[in-house]
């Protein structure tokens, strides 16, 4: 359907994937990539002033996520974060065992299969029906010759909500020795982040999950666990990640993330009225089945299943009028079958092949969330009597 057809202002309804950037945030990009443009590792004083303003910004953010200014690294993303550590942490040794969540983001997930392809023995975690990680399961593959335990704080596919405190006290209290990673993505900004209570040795963040700009991220890495870094180059990061530093995303990136967590408690609040005003407008329709169990869940992310519609044709139907998805848009690009993370939830096909996200801000309004459910109710019963499905 061409441009011209499109609504004049479009419903987002696809914040998992990404965010609106802040105004603010994005006026700070602006002024550090035409006005103080400066490369930190120069000499002269202009670029030891940005430098220094980095420097600030990892000591803001470090308070933010409850570590040392030396603990942290600024990356390009989530996937490079993964990457960096998933990766680096490999010794080589043939005894070593690695053990994933089904439930990690692609990012993670192919890291564990490519160790797998290479040799390791790799163990995957199956998640119960309300999307949390196995626990009992986890603790089974364990021995003292695991390496590695990764496990998703918050389930970008259904916000399940992992009690990762525990997991690590559990995993620890077996052997001290192992790593654990932890993917936060979809918490950091929107539930309550400390990563020394929390125990990890490593703790993924992302920009633009934070209404801040694409492409710069940040890895929390406990002291004295070494990391072999994934770029080589100039030594930037203390050796951790050579690259000339995207000043303006990181100060950006580090900005939004002090406004999310300011309003860290009036922002669920209102998502949590979004989330249950969209399921109360859609509970009249027939054939809504609701994916997940129980109240672990972020209200900033919503599965939901409609039976006998794919999930993808109601997606393209709506998407000049309200913008939602299936799930991960970095699994979008993969050739997987279904829906990995509902798989191992243990979902039926039908009810996989039916799924749509719906994932929330504090910027949505009430006013939007009622007319895409009026837009999405309306979308579901035509493609009922199109396909004849009752």
């Amino acid at each position: 359907m061409g441009q011209e057809k499109r609504k004049e202002k479009m419903i987002y309804l696809d914040n998992a994937a990404t965010t609106k950037p802040y105004q603010s945030a994005v006026e700070i990009l602006t002024n550090y990539n035409l006005a103080e443009f400066y490369n930190p590792s120069s000499v002269y004083l202009p670029a030891f002033l940005i430098k220094q303003q980095i420097k600030q910004a990892r000591n803001t953010l470090s308070q933010l996520l409850h570590c040392k200014e030396t603990e942290l690294t600024f990356t390009s993303g989530a996937t490079e974060g993964n990457n960096f550590f998933l990766q680096g942490i490999v010794t080589g040794r043939e005894s070593e065992e690695y053990i994933f969540s089904l439930g990690e983001h692609s990012s993670t997930y192919e890291v564990a299969n490519l160790l797998k392809q290479k040799g390791s023995i790799v163990h995957f975690v199956s998640l119960k029906a309300n999307g949390q990680v196995n626990v009992e399961e986890l603790l089974s593959f364990l021995n003292q010759n695991t390496r590695l335990v990764s496990v998703m704080h918050v389930n970008n596919e259904t916000g399940a909500i992992n009690d990762i405190k525990n997991i690590v006290a559990k995993v620890k209290q077996i052997n001290p020795k192992t790593l654990f990673h932890c993917d936060g993505v979809q918490a950091f900004g929107k539930i309550e982040v400390n990563v020394k209570d929390l125990g990890v040795d490593s703790y993924i963040i992302s920009a633009h999950k934070i209404h801040a700009p694409k492409g710069v991220g940040a890895i929390f890495i406990k002291s004295g666990v070494f990391v072999k870094p994934l770029i080589l180059g100039g030594g930037q990061e203390e050796n951790r990640r050579s690259g000339t530093e995207n000043v303006g995303g990181i100060l950006a990136m580090v900005h939004s993330a002090e406004i999310m967590n300011k309003n860290l408690t009036d922002h669920f609040k209102k998502v949590i009225e979004l989330n249950k005003r969209f399921v109360q407008n859609m509970s009249n329709l027939e054939g809504i089945e609701w994916n997940r169990v129980g109240e672990e869940y972020s209200p900033y992310i919503l599965s939901m299943s409609v039976r006998g519609i794919k999930g993808e044709i109601l997606v393209h139907s709506l998407e000049n009028e309200v913008l939602i998805s299936t799930g991960s848009s970095c699994s979008s690009n993969q050739k997987h079958s279904g829906n990995r993370v509902l798989q191992a939830m243990g979902f039926k096909k039908a009810q996989i092949e039916g799924n749509i996200r719906i994932s929330f801000s504090e910027q949505t309004t009430i006013e939007e969330i009622d007319e895409a459910s009026k837009i999405i109710g309306n979308a579901i019963t035509k493609l009922k009597q199109k396909m004849g499905v009752k």
